[in-house]
């Protein structure tokens, strides 16, 4: 009888005993992989309220801590070594709606920031809706429509341009655009390598001036210069922020050779030209800085990335393995970068986003984002990233966990 009471008692003590200790563990397993809420603080000392319901819908977003390098572009193993390990931060969902299907432009048309950079606003064309949130309180209130995108406005442009001229671009803030009037005949240029690097004995496809490109700026129009068939072929024109500075970045076909890689518009000095780099012969840009004399360049030649100085020749490498998902972040005195880095599947579909230095080369994890960022714009103060998520990358999926919108992102 002793002998069973006993036992009886040291059952229950090792009873006990596992209650605390399962008491003690569950936590930390929940923290290691737990769900957070979209409408979370973006690592500011203020928590954002969660955003109007107008025309919003609560979602989470789940963030990978360490994500897995399996997505293109990979960083290198060299980055690796200056990786830092911040807490990431969290996407903030500020409105739910489609993408807009006519999109050539990293840059949002439809998405944009107030002067002081405490008020996003966006809108939805196909519903003529528009919004504005507020940083502050996290709300978002309806205000008046009003047509921003060129596919809106080219219409009544058209009507102001000369016969057979058409809309090249329009300036983020509308104040200058930029059209193309074609040639009564064309001006052959002749081939050589230092004109048209992609020439080859194989490959002797005359280049040939097709159209003059002008600037419409304040009432008053003026010749830039001549282009050819590539200019805006295929990329839209990159505006600097100041817009005094436009690149259109070419590519050319078998049938059709490109007079240049890139060229440079100057509205200062209403002048176009080619932008040559010293250190590379195939390259794209991929963003450039407010007063347009920094570049992120996209080298086809060694397929790496670099940050260039136009006004020093300074250059930076950047420790990321050829990818043209990058924009430039100006905070304090040096330039910084993000990089997207794709994750997809039939499965899965998120954006990594990194937070680089080119000039001391370090790398840092931002965030995970749910789906694939297609478009972006850096507030005014350098200090937030509002985006556009998308939901279907791969041809007939639909990533049904993916909230496609517009999404908020605090940087560093």
């Amino acid at each position: 009888m002793r002998n069973c009471l006993y036992i009886l008692l040291l059952l229950i003590g090792i009873g006990l005993v596992a209650c605390t200790v399962t008491e003690v563990n569950e936590p930390a397993q929940q923290e290691e992989s737990a769900t957070i809420v979209a409408t979370r603080s973006l690592l500011s000392p203020t928590a954002f309220p969660s955003p109007s319901p107008m025309p919003t819908k609560s979602a989470t977003a789940t963030v990978t801590p360490e994500p897995t390098m399996t997505a293109i572009p990979e960083i290198t193993s060299a980055a690796l070594e200056t990786i830092s390990t911040n807490q990431a931060a969290t996407p903030i969902l500020v409105a739910t709606m489609k993408p807009d299907p006519y999109r050539r432009s990293f840059l949002p048309e439809n998405v944009w920031w107030s002067e002081d950079s405490q008020v996003l606003y966006y809108q939805d064309i196909e519903t003529q809706e528009a919004w504005a949130y507020d940083l502050s309180t996290g709300v978002s209130s309806p205000i008046a429509y009003v047509p921003r995108s060129l596919r809106e406005l080219e219409p009544q442009l058209q009507a102001t341009l000369p016969e057979n001229a058409s809309v090249v671009s329009l300036s983020p803030d509308h104040r200058y655009m930029l059209y193309r009037l074609p040639l009564a005949e064309p001006v052959r240029i002749p081939d050589s390598p230092s004109e048209n690097p992609t020439s080859t004995p194989q490959f002797q496809l005359s280049n040939e001036y097709t159209a003059e490109l002008w600037l419409h700026k304040e009432g008053q129009d003026f010749n830039l210069g001549l282009v050819d068939d590539c200019f805006a072929l295929l990329f839209s024109p990159l505006w600097s922020e100041n817009e005094n500075v436009v690149i259109v970045n070419t590519r050319g076909t078998p049938e059709i050779a490109c007079l240049h890689h890139v060229w440079l518009i100057d509205l200062e000095t209403l002048s176009i030209g080619p932008l040559y780099l010293p250190f590379t012969e195939d390259y794209s840009v991929l963003d450039l800085s407010a007063n347009g004399d920094a570049f992120l360049i996209r080298s086809f030649t060694d397929r790496l990335n670099y940050l260039y100085n136009s006004t020093t020749n300074a250059q930076w490498s950047i420790p990321v393995d050829d990818t043209d998902r990058m924009a430039l972040v100006e905070a304090g005195q040096s330039p910084y970068c993000l990089v997207f880095e794709l994750e997809f599947s039939e499965e899965i579909l998120r954006d990594h986003v990194w937070y680089c230095e080119p000039i001391t080369g370090e790398i840092t994890f931002l965030s995970t984002i749910e789906g694939e960022v297609s478009q972006g714009v850096v507030s005014p103060d350098q200090k937030f990233i509002a985006f556009v998520v998308d939901n279907d990358f791969l041809p007939g999926i639909v990533y049904e966990d993916v909230t496609p919108g517009i999404w908020l992102l605090a940087l560093p």
